[in-house]
């Protein structure tokens, strides 16, 4: 399979306008996939994902366990979801480049 296989949906209602397309291109070119949780171990400070930590702690809690593999991590909650959690190693200057 390639990218080229993968259809749009003709209903997905997000539009990107030329400028934000340059500067998406730019991002995964540096960047790679923000989207998810992203964690920066250099400065202590989520990349990305913050209303989806906030909203796994008000129905969890804050002991949900990130299960490490090689350098990516797995929050298992109870109802059976995985989410991908990317850790990342920083300079402050870089982190801000993210967000």
């Amino acid at each position: 399979m390639k990218i080229g296989d993968l259809s749009s949906a003709p209903y997905n209602p997000r539009k990107i306008d030329a400028t934000a397309l340059e500067g998406l291109k730019k991002s995964l070119g540096h960047f790679g996939d923000l989207s998810g949780i992203t964690f920066n171990r250099g400065t202590g400070n989520l990349v990305t994902g913050h209303q989806r930590i906030k909203a796994l702690k008000e129905q969890h809690g804050d002991d949900l366990k990130i299960i490490m593999d090689s350098n990516n991590g797995w929050i298992h909650t109870p109802g059976g979801i995985q989410i991908m959690v990317r850790f990342v190693d920083w300079d402050l200057t870089r982190e801000q480049a993210a967000n």
